[in-house]
């Protein structure tokens, strides 16, 4: 009721209706509060325009194209444009969007909306942890995953979530090898992507995405298995010591040290874990 929005449900199909509507911000990053109005004024508050193009279904006109900003022209050039400069300022959310589509679809920012968005990359930082980790989870969802995140990294924009997020080769060889093995999610691609942060470091990307639940005891338990690290490189460790030590990490912590240890040893010792020790059950029993 807020927005002027429903969902419409018959069968299989889902249609999602909305109201004509302008919008305001009360300040930077907030939700905007919305009003009725023309279908020229709602589709001047999208996002890009390729996005800001409409369908006419009345009778009288079915079938007509509405596109007042062009975006007919930037789908055929393969442009991704915001359609006003304080369009990062009023949403930053729109940063992740626009990497995704640039990188789904194959396209290529404006140049312009690329220079505004270098220039208000920190506004990111009047996001919400909530609204920030869904965007960046979508990011990691995505099929062009290393490309997506290579850009992000070169538009600023992991270094504005945290200072030492990066992402590069190495990175993209652990995504490689994921997917070979069979073990790739969002979960697991995230504790790779924070694999090298320090403890205070993953506490403070915990805190600033308000992680919770599976992800943030994924991520802390990556920087608490690198914490004591060098105890799984001793040739002559114990089977049952290997198992204490990694049974009490989610499975996804334990795979992302798998793929990112540059020990022969310790990838031994993870892998021997990950295949055999996790599954091990005690014979003796209550009888």
């Amino acid at each position: 009721q807020q927005f002027g929005t429903a969902t419409f449900h018959h069968g299989a199909y889902t249609i999602d209706i909305a109201t004509a509507r302008t919008e305001t911000y009360a300040r930077p990053g907030a939700l905007p509060q919305v009003r009725p109005a023309k279908i020229k004024e709602d589709l001047g508050r999208r996002d890009f325009t390729i996005n800001a193009m409409a369908v006419d279904l009345s009778p009288a006109t079915f079938g007509e194209v509405l596109d007042f900003h062009n975006g007919m022209g930037d789908l055929e050039k393969k442009l991704i444009r915001i359609l006003h400069k304080n369009s990062f300022i009023d949403d930053a959310t729109r940063i992740f969007r626009a990497i995704r589509f640039e990188q789904r679809l194959g396209f290529k920012m404006e140049a312009g909306t690329e220079r505004l968005l270098r220039k208000n990359v920190a506004m990111l930082d009047t996001i919400s942890g909530d609204r920030l980790r869904n965007e960046l989870e979508l990011l990691l969802k995505e099929e062009c995953l290393e490309s997506s995140l290579e850009r992000a990294d070169s538009l600023g924009v992991l270094q504005q979530i945290n200072g030492s997020l990066r992402s590069n080769h190495r990175l993209a060889s652990r995504f490689a090898e994921a997917r070979k093995r069979y073990i790739s999610s969002p979960a697991l691609y995230f504790a790779l992507l924070t694999y090298d942060l320090g403890r205070e470091e993953a506490e403070a990307i915990c805190e600033r995405l308000n992680l919770s639940g599976d992800w943030k005891h994924i991520v802390l338990g990556v920087a608490s298995i690198n914490d004591d690290i060098h105890k799984l490189a001793d040739p002559a460790i114990s089977a049952s010591s290997v198992y204490r030590y990694l049974k009490r990490h989610p499975m996804e912590a334990v795979s992302a040290c798998y793929l990112s240890s540059e020990s022969k040893i310790v990838r031994s010792q993870i892998e021997r874990y990950l295949k055999e020790l996790q599954y091990v059950q005690i014979r003796l029993n209550g009888d």
